[in-house]
């Protein structure tokens, strides 16, 4: 055996020592750098903004998480890692639904596998998530599943809200008495309600994502193209256009093309809302008034001009002394005929107002109900002033509803028939009076119930015109801090007197005349509210009973409002 000493030895040792000492160094440098690519690996899982947990394939042992698994299910690390992973799914039925899920939807090495299923947080709230699962693979089998698990609870909630919300809208649309659709910058519909269905004669499914001149044809096209171009470049427009419908029937509408307000800074109108509300009876209704007016001038100048020569002719033969007896009574006929004529003019003319006036109430409903379905759906997008504006439309709206059902009651009230029996005026004053104090609970009202004789009458109008005297008082007496109301009667002679007495704020005897006429209003509505004709309803009421209504009052001293009713003996004619 040679000496390992020799010096061909030695050097072939210092060579390995250096070998090894190198390959010692590329180890330290490999471990430096592996230690860094933990660190960064580390890092890059603890700032994943989205839950990550790893689990087990075999135990399903939860193997690590992240800071945003602990975050979205309330637990710390160490109370997840080393437990199974059902701990973090809602129940063990939709566990065993997600396991049975992953094992056939994860089939080869890096496959992904989506799923949602509800989950559960530490202190027992049920979230709503989507998961992407990983199989990490070591060999045949997979080593672990990496699950990364979005919480998507409020996306659900803002989606199933949205849902809800246009829902809401499209029945509210399709209640509407009129049409309603939305067109995008394209020309193509996005929304339609159901009168617009009906009008076009085709379905929801025909008409959206189509563009106008589809829909319309290209005489309905051309009649709107002007109108909804400005729309499109952001001017509010509204006018009035003849169509024909499907079945060849020609409608007048009126239309209005509102611009959504531009997004961005680009200016560019999102879309174009269009309201479609028929005017035709409205229309025909205006052409029969002016027909109707032209004739009744017509009327009244002949009616003039005969009964001017009539009184020429009077005044001549009571000048040359020359009239008979006979020739007065047959001029009086001729003049009670054409009275006779007068009030037939006067009786169309007010079957006519009644109608007018129900005809209105259609148009007046539409308004409001636009006005409010901007206001509640669009609050957010309407600037202040703009808000200001549809509360100024729905109030006059309501305050126009107001005057035609007042009108609609005075129309009623000359056509009704009256059936008259005994009424107990004091039971019914009573009543009311308990009524008008229950609904005024934050006023201090005294009510003072005198005897009242039994009236002979309609007790329903009756009760009314009670009733509207006792709200006048009410109303006047608003700015005392005690209000006293006295109700009173007597039966005087032929009649029967009744009195509604308050200490309000009285009124000018100069203007006493005006009190019971319609719409005559001697206080400002901005002091005390109301359309005028409650009292004017009470002189119709009394008026239809044969008997008579007056007032009395002082500024500041309060007011008393009689009215006088025919004995039952006397049976007036109605």
């Amino acid at each position: 055996m040679g000496d390992r000493r020799a010096p061909g030895s030695v050097a072939g040792l210092i060579k390995a020592n250096a070998d090894l000492r190198a390959e010692i160094e590329d180890l330290r440098r490999a471990h430096g750098e592996l230690k860094e690519a933990s660190a960064l690996l580390t890092k890059t899982f603890e700032s994943i903004s989205e839950a990550v947990v790893v689990f087990d394939p075999a135990t399903l042992i939860i193997l690590s998480c992240n800071p945003a698994a602990t975050s979205v299910f309330g637990y710390g690390a160490r109370e997840m890692i080393g437990r199974p992973v059902s701990l973090l799914h809602e129940s063990p039925a939709s566990f065993d639904a997600f396991i049975s899920s992953l094992s056939e939807g994860i089939t080869a090495p890096k496959a992904l596998f989506n799923y949602s299923c509800p989950m559960r947080r530490k202190d027992g709230t049920v979230i709503s998530t989507e998961q992407t699962v990983t199989a990490m693979q070591d060999g045949a089998d997979p080593s672990g599943f990496v699950s990364v698990i979005r919480d998507v609870t409020g996306r659900l909630l803002a989606e199933e809200a949205e849902r809800e919300s246009e829902e809401l809208l499209r029945a509210v649309t399709d209640d509407l008495p009129a049409v309603v659709a939305y067109v995008g910058p394209d020309w193509k519909y996005r929304f339609v309600n159901r009168v617009f269905e009906n009008w076009r004669g085709k379905s929801r499914s025909e008409i959206l994502g189509r563009t106008v001149q589809e829909v319309m044809g290209e005489k309905g096209f051309l009649q709107v193209k002007s109108h909804l171009e400005a729309a499109l470049s952001g001017q509010t427009i509204s006018y009035e256009d003849v169509f024909t419908y499907p079945d060849g029937a020609e409608r007048v509408l009126f239309i209005q093309y509102i611009p959504r307000v531009p997004d961005g800074d680009n200016g560019a109108v999102p879309g174009v809302c269009a309201l479609m509300t028929d005017i035709t009876r409205q229309k025909r209704n205006e052409a029969e008034i002016i027909k109707y007016k032209d004739h009744l001038e017509l009327l009244v100048g002949l009616r003039t001009e005969e009964l001017e020569n009539l009184n020429d002719r009077l005044k001549e033969e009571i000048a040359g002394h020359e009239i008979s007896q006979e020739k007065i009574r047959s001029l009086n006929k001729e003049l009670g005929g054409h009275v006779r004529k007068l009030e037939e003019v006067n009786r169309e003319l007010e079957a006519f107002s009644y109608s007018l006036a129900h005809d209105l109430s259609s148009p007046l409903r539409v308004i409001d109900g636009f006005s409010k379905l901007l206001e509640t759906h669009y609050a957010e997008t309407i600037e202040g002033e703009g808000r200001d504006f549809i509360k100024t439309i729905r109030e006059n709206a309501q305050k126009m509803g107001r005057f035609i059902s007042d009108l609609l009651h005075l129309s009623m009230l000359a056509k009704s028939e009256i059936s008259k029996a005994e009424v107990d005026m004091e039971g019914i004053a009573r009543l009311l009076s308990s009524e008008f104090k229950s609904l005024n609970s934050g006023r201090d009202i005294r009510f003072v119930v005198n005897g009242l004789p039994l009236a002979y009458g309609e007790r329903t109008l009756l009760r009314q015109a009670l009733f509207n005297l006792l709200a006048n008082a009410v109303k006047f007496t608003g700015t005392r801090e005690k209000a006293v109301i006295e109700i009173g009667g007597l039966a005087r002679g032929d009649e029967t007197l009744y009195c509604v007495r308050d200490n309000g704020v009285g009124f000018d005897m100069r203007h006493a005349g005006r009190l019971f006429g319609l719409f005559k209003r001697l206080h400002a509505e901005s002091e005390f509210a109301g359309t005028g004709a409650g009292l004017a309803i009470v002189g119709r009421i009394v008026e239809r009973h044969g008997g008579r209504v007056w007032a009395e009052g002082k500024v500041d001293e309060g007011a008393a409002f009689w009215f006088a009713l025919p004995a039952k003996s006397q049976n007036p004619i109605l």
